[in-house]
């Protein structure tokens, strides 16, 4: 996973989102920490891979809800529009994490990402 500062103009957004073969790539406007966006990433390429049919057609807006653990996407795009830092993220298909200890905040998050990914569904 690669996460650095996004210095081009809010024009150019979207000539940097996407998804390939093997990676997608967003826009945020904060630095997750490396486990919820590792988590958003490893249940995208889940639901991705395993063909599951999904209410939001876009791919990279479904990964954009997932980082943020919302559905409410009006309100994360206008939080990434207003922000006057934003950040790209670029995650891959089977990238290897080792985390330890989980806090508890971090574990409702993760279980915010999984709850929202699965109302998603259709």
């Amino acid at each position: 996973m690669e996460i650095s500062e996004f210095s081009s103009s809010i024009d150019d957004i979207k000539k940097y989102i996407g998804l390939n073969e093997n990676c997608i790539v967003q826009i945020i406007d904060f630095i997750p920490k490396d486990i919820l966006a590792s988590h958003a990433c490893e249940v995208f390429f889940y639901y991705l891979d395993k063909g599951y049919k999904n209410r939001i057609k876009s791919p990279e807006i479904f990964f954009l809800t997932l980082l943020y653990g919302s559905l409410n996407i009006n309100e994360i795009l206008n939080k990434i529009k207003i922000s006057q830092k934003k950040y790209i993220i670029k995650c891959c298909r089977n990238e290897k994490n080792n985390y330890k200890k989980i806090d508890k905040e971090t574990r409702i998050q993760l279980s915010n990402i999984a709850i929202n990914s699965l109302e998603t569904l259709i």
